[in-house]
């Protein structure tokens, strides 16, 4: 046992020792830990805003937002249709840039704006197309180069003085209604131009229409200029505007007809009578005029094809007699100008016995030298091809309707609308014709204005649509025992329907339209022709109020049309009214 605990003893003896010595002679200090000092927080990234907007006609494809200093931004713009990108501009206006897709590096608070012009349309007619021989005529050309009509404050706006402007203070100016105006494009550019007549007038209202006129004409009329370019004229009271194709040159003529004589009646002035001008406007707006045919009151003109040998020919049926002494009689009965081809005309009588007729003897509305048969009482004529046989038709009116039993002029060769049969000679026959005789119930007296027409029941042939207007003059005691004393003698407008049964036509209005009459002077005037148009681009040809009158001060629907619905015509009265500046 001892033994064992000798070794042990030694070995712990020399541990101690071993252990003793190198305490004593390592005195290094032990080493320290080195803590790393901390890097600063990095500064937040600045923020910035992107504002983006879209201006009228297109949109953006991102608003913006919040956005690091820094970041690129990538914005498109999208113009809408009927509309092309102009640019981004900054919110003092300035142009940005013109690409379409911009990318914006963000180092401030940015405000776009994407901005976008209207494009001009290119003109593309959407009124209906006829047979060959129904596209020779007036009523197509002033039908087919239309968009829409103009409006009450429109007219008022147009009024101008010698130098073409809107004039200032009471002064001499030229007044403008759409009857006698035409919408064409005269200058071959692709936009509608406006060519018109300007009414004299003295400034304060007491007199106009006894001194000559003035042409006007307005470049690229529906894009919004009114610059106008003045023609003089010999003309002093339009009957109506009409565009024509008198040389077949692809460029129309504008054919005008006068009752300078109807201030003479109403007014006590004396203007000489005139006869039809002719006018023609080059591609470069010049002008050149010329009267052709007898001396002649109009109301109404139509031209076309009559006696179908390829040009166009100019019908005459004058409005009345007015007490002036016509120097060719001839002219108490319609006339047919025909075209011979080289710019001249050959006079011509519609009518080759006109002995069926009867003379006024009592009670006429003004003396005549001796008795005699008298046609002169067209408040609307036209031509077209009703019954499909190739040759052009006249279609008549003075009044429509009576008031009361016929005396003096009335007679049912004159009361009532006629569709006088053609044979595409230029001769006519008083026997050969249908006279139509709308239902009047009320019995109001109604001078035909105008007229369009459509195949509205889809059966092969042209029904008539037909606008005129209650004409009573003076007291009249209405159904309801008022009397009017002329307060509805036009500043209204009556619509009718008239179905093509082949040989003959009926009344359809009632069947046809929701409201067919506006008589309360509150929404609308009367108006001198009624036009088919696709308005609401769905395939079908609705109806349209066309040369409108700019005669009346009373509130006016910006936009009053019928409606085709499968073959019935709804009124639409919307766009809300505009307000004459005569009105207070």
């Amino acid at each position: 046992m001892k033994k064992l605990l000798y070794p042990l003893a030694f070995a712990l003896t020399a541990f101690l020792i071993l252990y003793s010595c190198s305490a004593e002679e390592d005195t290094t200090p032990p080493p320290q830990v080195q803590q790393p000092t901390p890097e600063p927080e990095p500064p937040a990234p600045t923020q910035y805003t992107l504002e983006v907007t879209a201006g009228e006609g297109g949109s953006v494809s991102s608003e913006g937002g919040e956005y690091e200093e820094g970041t690129e931004v990538t914005i498109t713009a999208t113009p809408a249709e009927g509309y092309e990108f102009v640019g981004w501009f900054n919110e003092n206006g300035g142009l940005v840039s013109d690409e379409i897709s911009y990318t914006v590096e963000i180092g401030a608070n940015i405000q776009l704006v994407s901005n976008y012009n209207l494009l001009p349309i290119i003109f593309s007619s959407k009124s209906p197309r006829y047979s060959q021989i129904n596209e020779t005529t007036s009523n197509f050309y002033n039908q087919f180069y239309f968009e829409t009509y103009m409006k009450r404050d429109v007219h008022e706006s147009l009024t101008f003085d010698e130098n073409g402007n809107y004039p200032s203070g009471l002064v001499e100016r030229y007044l403008v209604q759409e009857n006698d105006a035409v919408y064409y494009d005269f200058d071959k550019n692709g936009y509608l131009d406006l060519f018109g007549f300007g009414y004299w007038g003295d400034g304060i209202g007491t007199e106009w229409g006894s001194k000559p006129g003035k042409y006007y004409l307005i470049k690229d009329y529906f894009l919004g200029n009114r610059e106008k370019i003045l023609y003089d004229t010999q003309v002093g009271f339009a009957g109506v505007l009409d565009l024509v194709d008198i040389d077949g040159d692809n460029q129309l003529e504008v054919l005008v007809g006068s009752t300078d004589i109807h201030q003479n009646y109403f007014s006590q002035y004396f203007r000489e009578e005139i006869p039809v001008e002719i006018v023609k406007i080059d591609v470069n707006l010049n002008m050149t005029k010329q009267f052709i045919g007898p001396v002649i009151s109009s109301h109404d003109l139509a031209s076309g094809d009559i006696d179908n040998d390829g040009d166009n020919d100019i019908l005459l049926w004058g409005l009345s007699n007015y007490n002036y002494d016509f120097p060719d009689k001839s002219i108490f009965f319609p006339q047919v100008l025909l075209n011979n081809g080289s710019g001249s005309f050959t006079k011509k009588q519609i009518f080759s016995d006109t002995s069926i007729l009867p003379s006024c003897e009592t009670e006429c509305p003004y003396p005549l030298p001796e008795p005699h048969p008298d046609m002169n009482d067209a408040t609307f004529i036209d031509l077209m091809d009703i019954n499909k046989d190739g040759y052009l038709d006249i279609i008549k009116s003075g009044y429509i309707t009576n008031s009361g039993e016929m005396k003096g002029w009335d007679n049912e060769y004159r009361v009532g609308l006629f569709i006088y049969f053609g044979n595409g000679t230029g001769n006519f026959e008083i026997e050969n014709s249908i006279r139509i005789n709308p239902i009047n119930s009320e019995g109001y007296r109604i001078s035909g204005l105008g007229a369009t027409y459509l195949d509205y029941d889809n059966d092969g042939d042209l029904d008539i649509f037909f606008v005129g207007t209650r004409a009573e003059q003076g007291g009249f005691a209405s159904s309801g025992g008022l009397v009017d004393t002329g307060t509805n003698f036009y500043e209204n407008y009556i619509l009718f329907a008239f179905k093509n049964n082949g040989d003959t036509f009926e009344d359809a209005t009632s069947e046809v339209f929701d409201k067919s009459r506006d008589l309360t002077k509150t929404t609308f005037s009367h108006f001198y022709d009624i036009n088919a148009r696709d308005v609401d681009g769905d395939g079908d040809y609705d109806l349209v109020p066309a040369k409108t009158s700019g005669w009346f001060i009373f509130d006016q629907i910006n936009n009053l049309y019928w409606e085709n619905n499968g073959g019935f015509f709804s009124i639409r009265q919307e766009g809300g009214k505009n307000t004459s500046i005569y009105s207070n």
